[in-house]
């Protein structure tokens, strides 16, 4: 069953540094069970670096709890099982069948050598199926789509079985409906009791399936809130210097 009725994941005061370069300053964050938040802002805003700290896989001043519990002090196996990150592309090369890729999502419940169980199989069938990805379960990773391989890498962070989900541009190279279906799992999702955080660029998407959004340039945040107040045409101008109207959907302009 889903965490429900916890404060999530609060990322206070993060801070990154590249070599001598500062990319993010400072910034708060923060994702509630039940909702889902967008991060979003111009290339090089410090997006990624942002979900990456705040997952407890990149060093970072500052502080990010789950639940309460620090995540810098989590062990590795039981962070895995709380957070899962879903990253933009999967640096695997080997030909591994899609089902094998998806139960890596099990290691944190397995022992390094020990035998699938039955708990560990159901979760990833779960994960296949949410994903439309079942019809590609035999098949190698390295013969998918970009777009395909995409799904693949979201069903492995659901077969975790952890309750916060974190996807670093997830629609990127989907086509449309599986964009759509994907907008509409995640919400399932959060209606179940899952903290789920996006790094987006559309912000249309945002404005359509998110609650809340922080929006980043230069790795300071300009606004945070619900997400209709963040897409605001003053801080659209301000960060992506062009000029936005609304109507069935986001229009822009350059000035």
């Amino acid at each position: 069953m889903a965490e429900s009725g916890g404060r999530g994941l609060v990322a206070r005061g993060i801070r990154v540094q590249h070599g001598r370069r500062p990319v993010l300053h400072g910034v708060d964050f923060e994702a509630r069970h039940g909702e889902i938040v967008a991060i979003l802002g111009p290339n090089g805003a410090g997006k990624s670096t942002l979900l990456r700290a705040a997952c407890g896989l990149l060093r970072c001043e500052g502080t990010v709890q789950l639940d309460g519990l620090d995540v810098a002090s989590m062990p590795a196996r039981e962070r895995a099982q709380r957070i899962a990150f879903v990253p933009q592309q999967s640096a695997l090369r080997s030909a591994l069948p899609v089902r094998d890729v998806v139960l890596q999502g099990r290691f944190a419940h397995r022992g390094p050598l020990s035998t699938p169980r039955e708990v560990d199989r159901a979760a990833v069938d779960g994960a296949l199926e949410k994903t439309d990805t079942a019809q590609f379960a035999e098949r190698p990773f390295t013969q998918l789509s970009f777009g395909e391989q995409r799904r693949v890498l979201l069903a492995r962070g659901l077969a975790s079985g952890a309750h916060t989900l974190c996807l670093d541009e997830p629609t990127a190279a989907l086509d449309v409906g599986h964009a759509l279906r994907l907008h509409a799992l995640l919400r399932e999702l959060a209606r179940g009791g899952y903290a789920v955080v996006l790094v987006l660029h559309s912000l249309d998407d945002a404005l359509q399936h998110t609650d809340r959004a922080l929006l980043l340039d230069s790795g300071r945040v300009v606004s945070s809130g619900p997400t209709r107040h963040v897409i605001a045409e003053e801080h659209v101008r301000d960060v992506y210097g062009v000029h936005m109207r609304r109507g069935d959907a986001l229009g822009f302009s350059l000035p």
